[in-house]
C-alpha cells in the first residue's frame, strides 16, 4: 500500500514492542530513530524510512495502559499533537522542497 499510494507522512498507530516494532523493521527500511518535541520515545517515535518523507509511530488510539501506567486522553493528545506540529516544522520536506 505504502508503494502504490506513495504518502507524503505515515503515523503507525501501533503501540511499541512485539510483534510491532518486528513487523515495521520487516517491512521498511529504517534508516533512524528520533523524539519528537518533549515527548518520551517511549510514547512517540519519529521514523526515518527510506520509502516515506515523514513517519512516526506511537500507541493505538484504543491503549489504555503503557507499562503499567494508565494512558488517558490528555496525554494521547499531547503525543498525537507533538506528531502534528512536527509534520507542520517540516511541511517543507513533505513538499520536495528541502
Amino acid at each position: 500500500e505504502i508503494e502504490l499510494l506513495k504518502p507524503d507522512f505515515v503515523i503507525f498507530l501501533t503501540g511499541f514492542g512485539e510483534p510491532y516494532d518486528r513487523y515495521i523493521h520487516e517491512n521498511f527500511h529504517i534508516q533512524s530513530t528520533s523524539s519528537v518535541g518533549s515527548i518520551s520515545m517511549d510514547d512517540v517515535v519519529k521514523l526515518e524510512l527510506g520509502e516515506v518523507p515523514l513517519a512516526y509511530k506511537t500507541h493505538h488510539p484504543g491503549a489504555i495502559t503503557v507499562a503499567g501506567h494508565g494512558l488517558n486522553d490528555v496525554e494521547r493528545w499531547n503525543h498525537y499533537n507533538a506528531i502534528f506540529d512536527d509534520i507542520a516544522t517540516n511541511f517543507n520536506k513533505i513538499q520536495g522542497l528541502q
